[in-house]
């Protein structure tokens, strides 16, 4: 797994910072369903709406798990790393 990380840090970085940068948009362009709803004339656009809603709700879900998954991964890593080398250095 280090040695991936090795080879391909910069990919890894980029789909980061590009799911950030989703997730920002998302965050901008979010409407305000409620106000929506309230206007809304027929039975029919309030389904859509409450629709849309839900599917931008899934996105910032799944966005949100990424984001944690990878603010909890990568100090594993390091500190699995700290532990390789201080064991090595243990042991000559």
């Amino acid at each position: 797994m280090i040695g991936f990380l090795k080879r391909y840090w910069f990919l890894i970085l980029m789909t980061f910072i590009i799911i950030n940068v989703l997730g920002f948009y998302l965050f901008k362009n979010f409407p305000d369903f409620l106000d929506l709803i309230e206007h809304a004339e027929s039975d029919e656009m309030i389904q859509n709406i409450k629709r849309k809603e839900s599917r931008y709700e899934m996105a910032f879900s799944i966005l949100f798990i990424v984001d944690l998954w990878a603010i909890l991964f990568v100090p594993y890593l390091i500190i699995k790393v700290i532990k390789n080398k201080q064991l090595n250095l243990s042991k000559k």
